[in-house]
């Protein structure tokens, strides 16, 4: 299986147990309805916080293998395609910095290769047919 996005089901949401990450115990925060996930990997990711005029940086939160302590830092740029008739874009994303627990950092590897899907099948649900080609760069 690979990664999919999808509505967070009231039962995925109750698993999850958003109530104990720093970002959600504030009285205005909102908890997540969509994520980027591989069920069979155990692992994904959601928007935690967007970026805005002042802070072109994105912060992602990372669960993997039931630990949803990790974070994940990006910058995301679109550059209208220049070669081809039509609204076309290229989406390059650059993993700025992943920080994770202690017992995640063996699985770094392996993490890394996955954001990079995870990342390519978020950036195309949002952006749809408009996307000609999605390039990701992990540290």
């Amino acid at each position: 299986m690979s990664f999919v996005d999808e509505k967070i089901s009231v039962e995925d949401s109750a698993r999850v147990h958003w109530e104990q990450y720093e970002e959600y115990q504030q009285a205005w925060s909102v908890i997540p309805t969509y994520w980027t996930v591989d069920r069979e990997r155990d692992a994904f990711i959601w928007l935690i916080r967007p970026a805005t005029p002042g802070w072109p940086n994105q912060i992602f939160g990372l669960s993997w293998k039931g630990d949803a302590r990790g974070r994940v830092e990006v910058v995301v740029t679109i550059e209208e395609t220049k070669d081809v008739a039509g609204a076309l874009c290229d989406t390059f994303v650059k993993v700025l910095k992943i920080k994770a627990p202690d017992s995640l950092k063996p699985e770094l590897n392996l993490i890394r290769s996955a954001l990079q899907e995870a990342f390519d099948t978020y950036v195309r649900r949002l952006d749809g047919e408009a996307v000609r080609k999605v390039s990701i760069s992990v540290l």
